[in-house]
């Protein structure tokens, strides 16, 4: 975000709800990656109700307090003056307390104390530019790897992995060095067929995060099921590309199922891939190609290599 009577940058970072004792797998994946947001912040904003605490907010607050970090107690729901002088009574956290109601009351007032604070701590940082570097984002139908290869990418476990459909909703930064040079990574949720989506529910949504996040990137990375083929879906979403003239990698992952699947000679067999790419997706022919298995991240790194040559020769005037 931006402050724009000093240019000051800033991010500020969305978390899943915590919730204590569960088994399931997600939840337990989103416990662990607020922990990591919050032990890598400059300071935590925690929203709770402006006139009680429950005990999984009690919980909470023992955990930040753990972390040794600014700590602000964001009352919600203070929608009255009587209401925020309520709130107060939650100083008794050790936490300074700014009542707000999320939907129209003080949340400038919020706004304006973070960035003074941030200011302050990061005075060098007024009026910087960001620099993303390249932009990459990867894109696709969902359950293609796209969060493995993100994962393989970064080195690290920062997207939650499932073999259910649909666990990414909001595209995720994240910046790395390649060899002296700059990159964005953009995970993103999986493009779905307008039909198989509802209007106004969490997968629309993520549907038109997924654009804009193409429409920001410099270079898409179009991922396809070796083993599944290419479908009518894939073509889509490379047209979407295509359209936003941006320039486009085409990693086909799972390529040791598809492996394992043929007795024909290996050589063989991935030139007759390349042969059934360019007849799919005959419309782009320049499209650089990388075979890679994300889940043990074999190949992934290629994407980077091409990545860098294609925004070189983006950069080329004539």
């Amino acid at each position: 975000m931006k402050d724009f009577e000093t240019d000051f940058q800033w991010t500020i970072a969305d978390s899943g709800g915590l919730n204590f004792g569960s088994q399931h797998q997600i939840l337990q994946d989103v416990n662990r990656r607020v922990n990591e947001c919050a032990a890598q912040a400059d300071i935590i904003l925690f929203i709770c109700e402006y006139d009680h605490l429950t005990d999984v907010d009690d919980h909470i607050i023992k955990m930040l307090r753990k972390l040794e970090k600014p700590v602000w107690l964001v009352a919600n729901k203070a929608d009255n003056i009587t209401r925020a002088n309520e709130a107060y009574a939650l100083l008794k956290t050790g936490f300074p307390v700014y009542p707000v109601s999320a939907s129209h009351r003080k949340i400038d007032e919020l706004e304006t104390a973070v960035v003074d604070y941030l200011r302050k701590k990061y005075p060098e940082h007024v009026g910087a530019e960001e620099d993303e570097g390249i932009k990459i984002a990867l894109v696709g139908r969902p359950n293609v790897g796209k969060s493995s290869t993100f994962n393989a990418l970064v080195g690290y476990g920062k997207v939650m992995v499932s073999p259910e459909a649909g666990t990414t909703r909001d595209p995720t930064d994240t910046v790395l060095m390649h060899k002296g040079q700059k990159l964005t990574l953009i995970d993103t949720a999986g493009f779905r067929k307008p039909g198989k989506i509802g209007i106004y529910n969490v997968e629309s949504w993520s549907v038109l995060r997924t654009k804009a996040a193409v429409e920001r990137a410099d270079i898409c990375v179009l991922l396809v099921d070796s083993v599944e083929g290419i479908v009518q879906q894939d073509k889509h979403i490379l047209a979407e590309v295509l359209e936003q003239k941006k320039g486009v990698i085409i990693m086909v992952n799972k390529w040791d199922l598809s492996q394992a699947k043929t007795d024909m000679d290996l050589d063989m067999f991935h030139k007759r891939y390349l042969a059934y790419l360019q007849r799919e997706f005959a419309y782009c022919p320049w499209a650089m190609t990388v075979f890679a298995t994300a889940s043990e991240g074999k190949g992934v790194r290629d994407i980077l290599e091409h990545a860098i040559g294609i925004h070189l020769e983006r950069q080329k005037r004539i």
